[in-house]
């Protein structure tokens, strides 16, 4: 379980548009659900100090937090009161990109008011442009946006890039065999294994054979990628244990 909540004010003239905007980050996170609260704390010097804060899964706070920075400004969008149009998208941004930034602190190269709030443990220096890609699968899968098939060969193809780094292998290394070695060197439980397993069974499916996933197999495809995702988490943070520890053995 994780939790975040920090004050941010704003002008006390935009008070209806943040009770909107925060109305609707709280019904996307209750969907998800996460207990998101907000209140008006106070106003004061023209400005209104206002509290967001978030408890629940760490995954789905991530999930949460990259779904309402794309969704908010659309609502803002639509906002008709005061301060309309292109101030209200502007407020809408900066808000949520000073929430985020306070939290964890990872502006990343882009537009303005981007941020980057990982799902998975991303190591520094180790594919991350390719993990970032299964990261935002994972994220959009965690909310819905994503089909089982996709995130299903998505997590498939961080868990082969994961292991290949764990387990020193080339690229010859077919999952086979990374499956073998995997098991021989106790890189992961049998219950990890098993789950990635579990995930190239249905992979196959999908991808070589042409197939979808069956409606009436949603809450077993559901437990596979949730237990995958967690599987992939942990190859990941080893890898970043691992390359804090060289870094710093290097810098001595």
């Amino acid at each position: 379980m994780a939790g975040y909540g920090v004050d941010r004010p704003a002008p006390s003239s935009y008070d209806e548009l943040m009770r909107v905007l925060l109305r609707a980050a709280q019904r996307r996170g209750r969907a998800l659900g996460l207990r998101v609260h907000y209140k008006k704390l106070r106003s004061h010097r023209g400005q209104t100090d206002w509290d967001l804060s978030v408890d629940g899964s760490g995954w789905r706070i991530a999930a949460w937090v990259n779904q309402i920075e794309r969704e908010l400004p659309i609502v803002a969008e639509g906002y008709t009161g005061e301060g309309s149009g292109a101030r209200a998208i502007e407020v809408a941004r900066s808000f949520l990109g000073h929430w985020i930034d306070w939290c964890i602190g990872d502006d990343t190269p882009g537009p303005p008011g981007r941020f980057f709030w990982p799902n998975l443990s991303l190591p520094d220096g180790v594919s991350v442009p390719r993990l970032r890609v299964c990261d935002e699968i994972v994220n959009g899968w965690l909310v819905d946006n994503v089909p089982h098939e996709i995130a299903i060969e998505e997590i498939h193809s961080g868990s082969e890039i994961a292991l290949r780094h764990v387990l020193g292998a080339g690229q010859s290394a077919n999952w086979a065999t990374l499956m073998e070695r995997a098991e021989s060197r106790q890189v992961v439980g049998p219950e990890d294994l098993a789950a990635l397993r579990a995930l190239n069974v249905e992979r196959r499916t999908v991808k070589h054979r042409g197939g979808a996933i069956d409606e009436a197999r949603d809450g077993e495809i559901r437990k596979i990628i949730l237990v995958a995702i967690g599987v992939l988490d942990g190859l990941l943070s080893d890898l970043d244990v691992h390359a804090t520890q060289e870094g710093t053995a290097s810098s001595d």
